[in-house]
């Protein structure tokens, strides 16, 4: 649509006439997506400077139809976003984490117009003569590999049925357990053998855990029991990462590796939505409801990821939906800019990453982003376990739970972190905030009361006797972050 009138260095002042008076990008991104509906009739109107002249060029879009309330659930626009995306993706199949991860989408979308090229991919790295070894091995970065790999074919089998994979399961699923540290973790790669005098679950090599890459491995373990893989290794390793990963649970974020929690933020490069699928996927109701609530509070911190943000715009929805089809919609609400924005016209998702962000920050720009960007589309669907499949209906996230989650997370971004929004609250409303059920909306209000004149001690002291955990946690955090003018708290 911009052929003929963008080229390369031409510099975009605003939309519609106006000037952009915040940030460009979101408001692009709705001028995008309101331009793409029927009453926007495909017209996208951008000042455009080239060359020290201004000019008004129109773009004709096509039309797609507005979000529907509901969205991505019952709404045509997401469908037809998502019937592109499909068809540039089975057009263009390839091997590696993001080909696995299209494959997934195709796979849940369940057209069978695409169903050959999942097939063909899924028999191809699941071989039934797949062999994989952890000995000889102190380097490399087989737990990304073996853990996207094991998800998806674990994800096909259980769609499917097709026995031919079956094999390949085992043999990822059984070294991926084999290959786990001694506290439950993954790092790259495994707990290799050749670095812990050849005995398995020894530590990690290089700087130890990598949660992210660990993750994917826990969850393929778990997803590898629901294909029926009898293994006690499988069964010993869930147990040791369930035990690594739930000792979050309540605290903050799931961090990096084997660091404390992550109190500053709702998630941590998507860490915290896996953590929600993964226990709701075991009945582990306690757990996956404060990670999917994390994870729900999370929109607004989602563009910034360590080497990208790819990761975080994955999972994000994912562990979401653990929560229920409101929580989906609220969530997605809230960044429906950012998904318009980085759709190009053939309906793929190249890879955008964040403002801002440095160039070590950027590992992603060959990959093909489409499926990470349309999962949720094919929620409705409940074909895949990744996508809802199994999902615990108890812990729906709905009415003014829901509210305050959304509350939670207003005001913060991966740069101010909140810092405008929080200064901007009157005492009583921190005091409130240190009583809240996140971590992170409790060290944002702990820091804001600290810059204050006058400390709170009376209202922390009577704090520290509440029943109410979260109260507790509260005042620590804040005495925490006052230090001596706390002293007597």
């Amino acid at each position: 649509p911009a052929e003929g009138h963008l080229e390369v260095g031409d510099v975009l002042l605003g939309v519609g006439g106006d000037a952009f008076d915040a940030d460009p990008r979101v408001l692009l991104g709705r001028a995008i997506g309101a331009a793409e509906s029927k009453k926007g009739r495909g017209r996208l109107d951008l000042r455009r400077w080239r060359q020290g002249e201004t000019k008004t060029v129109r773009l004709q879009l096509p039309v797609l139809g507005a979000y529907a309330e509901t969205a991505p659930f019952d709404c045509p626009r997401s469908k037809r976003i998502l019937d592109a995306a499909c068809d540039h993706m089975a057009a263009n199949m390839k091997g590696g984490i993001d080909g696995m991860i299209n494959a997934l989408a195709l796979l849940a979308n369940g057209d069978r117009r695409h169903a050959a090229a999942v097939r063909e991919l899924a028999r191809d790295v699941g071989r039934p003569d797949v062999q994989l070894s952890l000995e000889g091995r102190t380097s490399g970065l087989m737990a990304w590999q073996w853990g996207y790999r094991a998800v998806f074919l674990c994800e096909y089998y259980l769609a499917t049925k097709d026995r031919q994979v079956l094999p390949a399961i085992a043999e990822y699923a059984g070294t991926i357990a084999r290959g786990q540290s001694r506290v439950g973790t993954w790092g790259h790669g495994m707990a290799w053998p050749d670095l812990n005098d050849g005995q398995l679950h020894g530590s990690l090599g290089g700087y130890g855990a990598v949660n992210q890459s660990g993750l994917v491995c826990h969850l393929a373990l778990v997803l590898a029991e629901e294909c029926g893989v009898k293994d006690r290794e499988i069964t010993e390793a869930i147990a040791r990462a369930n035990r690594f990963a739930s000792f979050y649970t309540g605290k903050g974020a799931i961090p990096y590796g084997d660091h404390r929690p992550g109190w500053d933020s709702h998630d941590d490069n998507g860490k915290n939505a896996l953590a929600a699928l993964i226990f709701d996927l075991q009945g582990m109701r306690e757990d996956a409801a404060f990670f999917g609530r994390m994870a729900t509070a999370s929109y607004d911190e989602r563009e910034q990821g360590h080497t990208g943000n790819y990761f975080s715009f994955l999972w994000g929805p994912v562990g979401v939906n653990r929560l229920g089809d409101e929580a989906v919609s609220a969530f997605m609400r809230e960044q429906r800019w950012y998904y318009d924005l980085a759709r190009a016209h053939d309906g793929s998702f190249p890879y955008q990453g964040g403002a801002g962000m440095s160039g070590g920050e950027h590992k992603y720009a060959s990959w093909d982003c489409t499926g990470a960007f349309v999962l949720a589309n094919t929620f409705h669907k409940e074909a895949l376990f990744i996508t809802g499949r199994g999902r615990e209906k108890r812990n729906r996230l709905g009415g003014a739970d829901l509210e305050a989650t959304i509350e939670a997370g207003r005001g913060y971004d991966s740069w101010s972190k909140g810092a405008e929004h929080y200064a901007s609250k009157r005492r009583t409303q921190l005091l409130r905030d240190l009583k809240s059920w996140s971590p992170a909306v409790r060290s944002r209000a702990a820091a804001a009361l600290a810059k204050g004149a006058d400390a709170p001690v009376l209202e922390l002291r009577g704090m520290l006797k509440s029943k109410e955990l979260d109260a507790r946690y509260g005042a620590c955090q804040a005495i925490s972050e006052l230090g001596a003018k706390a002293a007597g708290a």
